[in-house]
């Protein structure tokens, strides 16, 4: 899988340290330009290839990425106030000092990355076994390391951490990616037996860079998995009320709502609100969530799709029949928008025919909205279609894609996207579920 890295470059060598942050020397004398990146970001600072130094602002302990020559990740701890300095020699080869000088050198010594030789298959239970063995030998190296307490608790939370979110999160990359790269990946039928244990209830969490997608991912999977409740009208309190620490829970209750108002989520953040505010404890997240329902209440007035006709269109099947919004009057419609050119679209689109096969018995009638335009993409469209075993999706072509009449009226810039549609075609969702969701299926299945 091709990694995609966003680089702003900073034409600066030293940065204003301040209060609450964290300094960076770098001594440079590879030549070559190094980047720093915090891990909980994609984006990275360039550094020119001359001495830096610079500060970051800090408000708990943090893991960073120094990248020399492109390939060689760095991995730096830091807190307020410390200093870390990593001198680059001539032939690459970097050394530290600083605060942490026996932190970070520790990490470089001993890494944890859940890698396995080639002879184990990637989210197998020899792989699960190996690096759960790796596991146990990292951390009693780092208790027996007489390195800084501090340190000590939070780097075992970021070992743990990595180990639940590559489970959990690099098992549903590959899956998503293994048919791009004809590399199939299976996983066992009891693979995600182990969240049935999983607690969060350690505020150290908070120091991993990928803790709220960790969390996150983990609640999708037990609900996908019935180890929680499925409820549409209810999920965020669900999730929220499955964290058992307060400042973890707090914290993950603000990061929910601004990813769900970024999906479009915006109702269920108007709907869940009250339980959610009465579940934040932290005043300074408390006002946040305050502003979060502002926004969603200004998305909400935003949105003309809802309660409105689902506009006029015609698609086109593989061998050229049409169909129109009025061969489909008296039902309930799902209509889920794409382009052959999207992976997580084609990545849902297993997961769609089965619901359609489910809810079969429902009358609901499943579209997909195919938005390829031009002769390569139509020629990849119909080879797909001609490609796929039966369901009852039915696959039509909108012509003109993202520039149609249609696309046009409805708003529609991105894709994976559905909606839902009554009998009288008033859109009632304007930005459902994915059908990977569980939360899909149910609401779907509640309709009268």
């Amino acid at each position: 899988m091709k990694r995609f890295l966003i680089i702003a470059a900073l034409a600066i060598s030293t940065l204003t340290v301040k209060a609450g942050s964290a300094v960076f020397n770098i001594k440079n004398a590879g030549g070559k330009p190094v980047f720093f990146q915090p891990q909980d970001s994609s984006k990275f600072i360039t550094i020119a290839s001359r001495d830096t130094t610079f500060s970051y602002g800090v408000d708990k302990p943090r893991y960073f990425n120094l990248v020399i020559d492109g390939s060689r990740y760095l991995p730096l701890f830091c807190t307020q106030g410390s200093t870390t300095t990593i001198t680059i020699a001539a032939d690459g080869t970097s050394t530290l000092d600083g605060t942490f000088k026996s932190e970070n050198t520790f990490m470089q010594q001993h890494p944890f990355n859940c890698t396995t030789p080639q002879s184990i298959a990637p989210y197998s239970r020899e792989w699960t076994e190996y690096n759960e063995e790796v596991l146990a030998t990292r951390l009693n190296e780092l208790h027996a390391s007489g390195l800084n307490a501090e340190f000590k608790k939070v780097h075992a939370a970021y070992l743990s951490n990595t180990f639940l979110y590559q489970r959990i999160n690099g098992a549903q990359t590959s899956l998503t990616f293994s048919p791009e790269i004809s590399q199939k990946i299976e996983l066992a039928p009891d693979y995600y037996d182990f969240l049935k244990d999983v607690k969060f209830d350690d505020p150290l969490m908070l120091s991993y860079p990928k803790w709220f997608d960790t969390i996150d991912k983990s609640f999708e999977e037990m609900e996908r998995h019935g180890f929680i409740p499925t409820s549409p009208d209810s999920y965020m309190s669900v999730y929220a009320r499955s964290i058992t620490d307060p400042t973890l829970r707090s914290q993950y209750i603000v990061s929910m709502v601004e990813l769900s108002l970024r999906k479009g989520y915006y109702a269920d953040v108007i709907n869940q609100y009250d339980d959610l505010i009465s579940l934040t404890t932290d005043d300074s997240l408390r006002n946040r969530m305050t502003e979060l329902k502002a926004m969603a209440e200004k998305a909400k007035a935003a949105d003309k799709l809802i309660g409105a006709q689902l506009p006029f269109f015609t698609g086109n099947t593989v061998d050229g029949k049409s169909y129109t919004l009025a061969d489909f009057k008296g039902k309930y419609i799902v209509l889920d928008f794409w382009f052959t050119g999207c992976v997580p679209c084609k990545a849902e689109m297993p997961y769609y025919d089965r619901l359609a096969d489910e809810l079969a018995a429902t009358g609901i009638q499943f579209l997909s909205i195919s938005l390829d335009t031009g002769n390569q993409l139509m020629a990849t469209w119909k080879k797909m279609m001609t490609s796929r075993a039966p369901s009852n999706v039915l696959y039509l072509n909108i012509p003109g894609g993202f520039k149609s009449d249609f696309i046009k009226q409805t708003g529609i810039k991105s894709v994976p996207r559905l909606m839902i549609v009554d009998k009288e075609g008033t859109i009632i969702d304007s930005c459902a579920k994915r059908p990977s969701d569980p939360k899909l299926k149910a609401k779907l299945s509640s309709l009268k």
